[in-house]
């Protein structure tokens, strides 16, 4: 009887040390509201989706808050070449994941360094203080006059600097590579509120 009662004790300690050696799934520590967007994320990346994909991985984290998910976002956003936005989800990633497993830790990492040639500096020189500059239509990337180098992915680049009273100074094809830092020059031209005014009149 005692030695049927130490081989259970023995079964149930070596079956614990197991369950706890072997980390839980991603899906397994998400709440039922999230593991909804992350099923029809890993859907949607089988098939190549990758905007679709990271708008429900993205759900997915703002729901849990689970650092984990983080993973699958930055491999959406460098799908779609978004090389700074990808960094700073395996960043944010590894400053939060106090329980993320060890080998998703240096996955992150390794993904990071995969990340940096993909991430160089661009440097701006306006003619105007005060003015907003947008890359690429969605990222507001400061106002001038711009001390320090901006961020940016490798690629080809749309930039736009406005200023209320003055027309927009918009460089289109901006090619940046890897390892050179790019310039660019943006001249704003004041709004002429001096025309005369044109009107045509019909009839009598």
């Amino acid at each position: 009887m005692r030695r049927t009662t130490l081989a259970c004790f023995l079964f149930t300690l070596v079956f614990a040390q197991d369950a706890a050696a072997k980390p839980k799934t991603v899906k397994d520590e998400l709440p039922p509201a999230a593991r909804t967007s992350w099923d029809n994320a890993r859907s949607l990346y089988d098939a190549q989706k990758w905007a679709a994909a990271l708008g429900e991985y993205q759900h997915a984290y703002d729901v849990s808050q689970n650092a984990r998910v983080l993973f699958n976002v930055g491999v959406c956003e460098k799908n779609l070449g978004h090389y700074l936005k990808a960094s700073a989800a395996f960043r944010k990633e590894l400053a939060e994941g106090a329980k993320v497993p060890e080998s998703e830790k240096t996955a992150a990492e390794s993904a990071l360094a995969t990340l940096e040639p993909l991430i160089t500096t661009l440097l701006v020189a306006s003619s105007e203080d005060g003015a907003t500059l947008t890359i690429d239509k969605e990222d507001q990337s400061g106002t001038s006059p711009f001390a320090q180098p901006i961020s940016i992915d490798v690629g080809v680049h749309t930039l736009k600097l406005a200023k209320p009273g003055f027309n927009d100074a918009v460089l289109e094809n901006l090619t940046v590579v890897s390892g050179e830092v790019a310039r660019a020059k943006l001249v704003l031209q004041p709004i002429d509120r001096n025309g005369h005014p044109h009107i045509d009149v019909n009839g009598p």
